[in-house]
């Protein structure tokens, strides 16, 4: 049956290598990381029954695993940030890292005992995200996917405010420290992986894994202090990051607070902080309220 579907396409970085060094070992390496990915499937489908957004209707999103590769796709959106924010952080954390795309569009299908079959435009978007432009261990999000998305009637900018990052060159993408606040098994992975691949074009990958980590150990400083972490030498760095969801936080009463709303997905990354220096002038008259942000 054919019809519009969001896809994203995932590949397991450095299984070619393994295979190549030790096919034995390869093989090992990507049944765990195979159990890891069924199990925590499951384990969605579970958390799903009691996430409001999600449980409401019977999930259309489905996957499929071959070599180093996942393709995940479905209509449901929501189902799939969810499954994909929660399964890249949950694997990071053991040692599972990826690079993937998410597209949208036209998706046909043929899935019976003797033939898996699939012609889909998002997939072409997903895996050509993956390997030109995602780089880094991440799933980044496909312009046309993401306008899908902000355009469906029922978004708001709370729906999507958990699941993406904007970097400096204006790519949005999974957050993958959702509903995972301990990041320090990720952190000190990435430490040792920098010592490991020392002078090898990989460690660059690792190097970004440390400066995520790094602004999500930050954030709350971030948050009070945006000038400092964004001002004009560190924009020369080639890691920076935006997470609308720092500057959102709820609040009672009529005391100020970041106002950020869904239109901060379509815009780009410089737009976007010269927003937060606007807000932060205003913060600034307001010295007792930066205080209570650095914490909450």
């Amino acid at each position: 049956m054919e019809d519009s579907k969001f896809c994203a396409f995932i590949d397991i970085l450095g299984f070619k290598n393994k295979i190549a060094e030790d096919y034995e070992e390869a093989k090992l390496f990507y049944q765990k990381c195979m159990s890891f990915l069924k199990s925590t499937d499951t384990m969605l489908l579970e958390m799903r029954k009691q996430e409001p957004l999600l449980n409401s209707k019977q999930s259309d999103v489905e996957f499929a695993i071959f070599s180093d590769s996942v393709i995940i796709y479905g209509k449901d959106f929501n189902d799939l940030l969810f499954r994909l924010s929660n399964i890249t952080s949950w694997l990071n954390s053991y040692g599972f890292f990826f690079r993937g795309g998410i597209g949208y569009g036209k998706h046909f299908s043929d899935i019976s005992p003797t033939n898996y079959l699939i012609v889909s435009e998002g997939l072409v978007q997903a895996a050509t995200i993956e390997s030109k432009k995602a780089i880094y261990p991440r799933i980044v999000i496909d312009e046309i996917a993401l306008n899908a998305i902000l355009s469906d009637s029922n978004v708001n900018y709370h729906t999507l405010s958990h699941y993406f990052i904007q970097d400096y060159n204006n790519l949005w993408f999974i957050n993958p420290f959702f509903l995972n606040p301990d990041i320090s098994d990720i952190y000190n992975l990435s430490i040792k992986k920098i010592k490991e691949y020392e002078g090898k074009d990989f460690q660059n990958k690792y190097i970004w894994i440390k400066e995520l980590c790094n602004y999500f150990d930050s954030k709350y400083l971030i948050r009070a202090n945006p000038d400092l972490y964004y001002c004009n030498q560190n924009i020369q760095k080639d890691y920076l990051f935006y997470y609308p969801a720092i500057f959102s936080l709820t609040r009672f009463g009529d005391k100020f607070n970041y106002t950020i709303k869904l239109n901060t997905y379509q815009k780009t990354f410089k737009e976007n902080i010269e927003d937060i220096y606007k807000q932060h002038y205003c913060l600034q008259q307001q010295p007792d309220i930066l205080k209570e942000l650095r914490t909450e």
